[in-house]
């Protein structure tokens, strides 16, 4: 049987999941859900034009400010401020952009989170208006809490840093590059250093394509085969994803698996050949980047960068399921060549997108941000900032 993509929707989150409200919970990360002692918020909006996004500002209760500040820009999906990830059965994974707004105050550092375009909190969105964003807009929102940052008195307007996770590594990027002169460096996690094309390719090809490989050697894809590899507490979210929202088919209302997806099942034979279906993936992302819906590589702009040379920071899990760590080894590799004078990357064993733990690329899923990774992000910082004191 040939397979015929007509259809692929990578959502990570169900909206059967992200339409269930959030609640604080202790997640098995190193940051506790309640805002830890010494710690003061400012809540404030941010005017996106057509949509006003709630925002909150984390800092030190003690100390000297005004403080140097980190502006949080969220990868893709329906990202509020805290960066809540649900996965498909609607429970809460990690809340990495709360761990982070709420352990750098700790350490001497404010921090910026807002909610993205269009929503409203944890799985509150509007879904149509959201299909509609593009790149542009992102960094504009960017740009207009940049705005609102720099009129805000516990915020040292001269130590500003951006950090972009994933999707938020390009915007935050691009914003960087456009205003160098309000910004003291920048932060990238999950770098996208490769085409977005590449990546989508790898989170399908690479990972879950391999994945199922491991289950059927022969390369045929049965409907038990894939309601086993749904049910599998191993497989991390990118395979999930794909399984239960690409290649078995959910009924629109209950949301219950209804055998194999009839989008790639054209011939209803009950079986789907896993090589078919992966060589039709290239050329279906192909044909989607065309339309211009996804940001460029980081590697686009390093001579930008270059010629900025502020310092730039990339942190990387080892068993990223998103983004390999190879694409922030293409961005050092480039800014070494751009002849960039302080740019820094770690690629952390064990971990995954969300820098939490991940045994394998497999079973990354999003858990909640390691302190490791946190230390070092401190550590930069503390020799960042004492340089421009200097």
């Amino acid at each position: 049987m040939r397979i015929r993509m007509l259809m692929v929707m990578l959502l990570i989150t169900l909206v059967a999941g992200a339409l269930i409200p959030a609640v604080a919970q202790d997640l098995p990360g190193g940051v506790p859900a309640e805002l830890p002692d010494g710690v003061l918020t400012e809540d404030f909006t941010v005017d996106f034009g057509d949509f006003t996004s709630n925002a909150q500002l984390t800092y030190p209760a003690e100390g000297d400010g005004p403080f140097p500040t980190l502006i949080l820009i969220h990868g893709s999906g329906f990202a509020d401020m805290d960066f809540t990830q649900f996965g498909l059965d609607g429970g809460i994974l990690s809340t990495i952009f709360r761990d982070i707004g709420y352990y750098l105050p700790t350490q001497g550092y404010a921090v910026i989170r807002y909610n993205k375009h269009y929503v409203d909190g944890p799985g509150q969105f509007d879904f149509q208006a959201f299909t509609g964003l593009r790149p542009p807009q992102l960094v504009t929102d960017a740009s207009s809490v940049l705005d609102v940052a720099l009129e805000l008195a516990p915020v040292d307007p001269e130590q500003i840093y951006i950090y972009g996770w994933s999707e938020g590594s390009a915007i935050g990027t691009t914003l960087f590059v456009q205003r160098p002169d309000d910004l003291a460096g920048l932060i990238l996690q999950g770098a996208l250093g490769i085409p977005f094309v590449d990546a989508l390719v790898f989170q399908t090809v690479d990972v879950t394509g391999e994945y199922l490989r491991g289950l059927a050697p022969d390369g045929v894809l049965t409907e038990d085969l894939l309601l086993e590899a749904a049910a599998d507490p191993n497989a991390g979210l990118v395979i999930q994803g794909t399984v239960q929202g690409v290649l078995l088919a959910r009924n629109q209302l209950t949301f219950a698996i209804e055998g194999l997806s009839p989008a790639i099942d054209t011939d209803g034979d009950g079986v789907i050949i896993l090589d078919d279906w992966l060589a039709d993936v290239p050329p279906f992302f192909e044909q989607l980047l065309g339309q211009g819906q996804f940001v460029e590589s980081i590697t686009t702009q390093v001579d930008a960068l270059a010629a900025i040379d502020k310092p730039i920071l990339q942190l990387h899990g080892s068993n990223d399921a998103n983004i390999p760590p190879e694409a922030a080894l293409a961005v050092d590799e480039a800014l070494a060549e751009a002849g960039h004078s302080d740019h820094t990357v770690i690629i952390y064993d064990g971990l995954g997108h969300s820098l939490g733990l991940a045994e394998t690329v497999f079973a990354d899923n999003f858990a909640p941000i390691a302190l490791e990774p946190l230390a070092d992000l401190v550590a930069w910082l503390d020799e960042r900032t004492a340089e421009s004191v200097d």
